[in-house]
């Protein structure tokens, strides 16, 4: 299975609202590996949500913040916009792996 199928089968999996929440969580710790903007498009969608499940939502700010430390980069926009969990999520593992990245309002 290519890389690309991969990160298909999880967004699809991801943002099937009628999967498991388990599964929908796994998808979304899962897709932090990818550096894919399919990826990151997903992860926003879903930690942009405030009605999601608070700990999907948390899974999502974990995966981007991974993504963003790669790429050494944060997105205000974004992070703005995020669910409270999501955005806690980013705040805490950015600011203890590479602050500098944060925007100074943070």
């Amino acid at each position: 299975m290519s890389q690309i199928d991969i990160i298909e089968g999880l967004v699809s999996v991801l943002l099937d609202f009628t999967a498991e929440l388990s599964e929908r969580d796994d998808a979304a710790m899962d897709l932090g590996e990818f550096d894919d903007e399919r990826a990151l498009s997903a992860l926003y969608q879903v930690a942009n949500n405030h009605t999601e499940d608070e700990t999907l939502a948390a899974s999502c700010g974990e995966s981007i913040a991974q993504i963003w430390l790669r790429r050494a980069t944060c997105d205000e926009q974004i992070l703005e916009t995020l669910h409270p969990s999501a955005s806690s999520e980013v705040l805490a593992l950015v600011r203890s792996k590479n602050r500098d990245i944060l925007p100074s309002s943070k």
